[in-house]
């Protein structure tokens, strides 16, 4: 879904699509940054997995050092934007990753160090991946469901592909030095099928689906950027998405950090990597279809699914808090799938979200910015209380956060329904098109202010770039 500006009096006739090829190149493009996405960060997770393992006493902390430098480096990202290629920035980010997987196998110090140069780096790496499906989507005139569910189809694999690797080298009898080693090789493979990532955009864009106000290469400064930040931060709808934004930094935090170290001690040494796997095969498979239901009906059906899920994710993790001797093999492998679906599902409502109502604006980088920022700010602190042993905080925090998410998109579908309902009845008959035709009317209770209501019933050639926020749509 593209972002659509108020259309006018008369119902206009819809764009012609895009050539059928830009589809094939744009999933093309879009799988290559997947895979690239895959090897790093399969490289990353497994041995993240291990850090409260390794480092019982240190392992929490480095953890929130990372997501601690990520808060800042999620803001200064967008100034690279325009000022660097975008293989370039993902080319050099990730290489931090893959220092941060050999300071494992060192002393504390050279951890800590490690996390903080790979919290610089991650700000960099997530904006312009979330930037770079968002521009792909707008230019080739690609449903937003439909590209981003493809990217997150390759890239979250990397939890099997990750630990079936490390159950095949530990079986062999590798040691966790080893393994960690190999996990530095794949990491460098993935960083170099990223420098070699094409643009996001073709050679000749189809106008048609391209928001009109948006510049090719607005140099903004970086005090530029930080107000687009802050007038996102007041206009509807990125607000919405501010909840779930740290409750999904919280469910990386519990899957993560703070299940693995429930393990009895006794654990065989398969069944960390056997529960990290069952937690990618129910993140992978899933996106595909979230992709399809949010283009076809907007993101109340992802929120559903994501309170359905954690009803039962939380009632298994109460288990393994409460009586972890009870709890078999399969028992921790399931909860630890159920956290992967969690996980995935916000993670796909948040990207569906930024992508489908920012598009190819000047505003994309920034919201992506923003969501890395609030991420981390969850993981930071749900990092620290786990720290202290304050399960009981842990959990009421990741509550409060599900009933946040659920009471802000119920606000903001509740305003989309009246907009709908008052100002364009026929557009909004979910038939063909479905979600998308209908939130190509919905914008008035996205307005802030006067001047961005005047904004939208001008032509869309005579629009404010920086007013696009007010004017973007489910």
């Amino acid at each position: 879904m593209q972002p659509h500006h108020e259309p006018p009096t008369d119902v206009e006739s819809p764009p012609p699509p895009p050539p059928p090829e830009y589809e094939r190149v744009a999933m093309f493009r879009v799988t290559m940054l997947g895979v690239g996405f895959l090897l790093v960060l399969t490289a990353f997770n497994v041995a993240e997995s291990r850090i409260t393992l390794m480092f019982p006493e240190h392992g929490f902390n480095s953890m929130a050092i990372i997501y601690f430098f990520l808060v800042f480096s999620s803001v200064l990202a967008p100034y690279l934007t325009h000022r660097v290629p975008i293989r370039v920035i993902l080319f050099v980010s990730t290489l931090f990753y893959a220092l941060f997987i050999v300071s494992m196998n060192f002393d504390v110090t050279f951890l800590f160090i490690a996390s903080a140069l790979t919290g610089c780096a991650a700000g960099a790496l997530w904006v312009h991946q979330g930037y770079y499906v968002s521009v792909a989507a707008s230019c080739f005139g690609v449903d937003v469901g439909k590209l981003s569910g493809r990217f997150l189809l390759v890239f979250t694999a990397n939890m099997i592909a990750g630990n079936v690797v490390s159950l095949l080298l530990l079986n062999m009898g590798v040691s966790v030095t080893m393994l960690l080693y190999v996990m530095v090789g794949m990491a460098l493979v993935g960083s170099a099928i990223l420098a070699m990532l094409p643009e996001p955009r073709p050679a000749t864009t189809v106008t048609a689906t391209i928001d009109p106000d948006a510049p090719a290469d607005p140099h903004a400064t970086l005090g530029d950027q930080v107000r687009i930040m802050g007038r996102l931060l007041a206009t509807a709808p990125l607000p919405t998405l501010l909840p779930v934004f740290m409750w999904s930094g919280s469910i990386s935090c519990l899957a993560f950090g703070n299940y693995p170290a429930m393990l009895p001690r006794d654990a065989p040494s398969w069944l960390l990597p056997g529960m990290c796997t069952a937690f990618g095969v129910t993140g992978t498979l899933a996106s595909p279809v979230w992709g399809k239901v949010y283009d076809a009906r907007g993101p109340m059906p992802l929120v559903g699914g994501a309170v359905v899920l954690s009803v039962a994710t939380y009632a298994m993790v109460y288990v393994a808090v409460l009586a972890p001797t009870t709890m078999s093999p399969t028992s921790w492998t399931a909860g630890m799938a159920l956290l992967g679906a969690l996980d995935n599902v916000t993670n796909c409502l948040i990207n569906f979200c930024i992508a489908g109502w920012f598009g190819n604006g000047p505003e994309t980088a920034p919201a992506f910015s923003l969501y890395r920022a609030v991420f981390s700010v969850g993981f930071i602190l749900l990092s620290l209380l786990s720290n202290l042993g304050m399960w009981q905080v842990v959990l009421g925090c990741n509550h409060l956060l599900t009933i946040g998410t659920v009471v802000a998109f119920a606000v903001h579908h509740r305003r989309h329904a009246a907009t709908v309902k008052s100002k364009a009845p026929r557009e909004a008959e979910h038939g063909r098109g479905g979600y998308k035709e209908a939130a190509k009317v919905d914008t008035a209770d996205l307005e802030a202010g006067a001047k961005a209501k005047a904004s939208v019933a001008t032509d869309e050639d005579e629009t404010e770039p920086l007013a696009a926020t007010a004017s973007l749509v489910e």
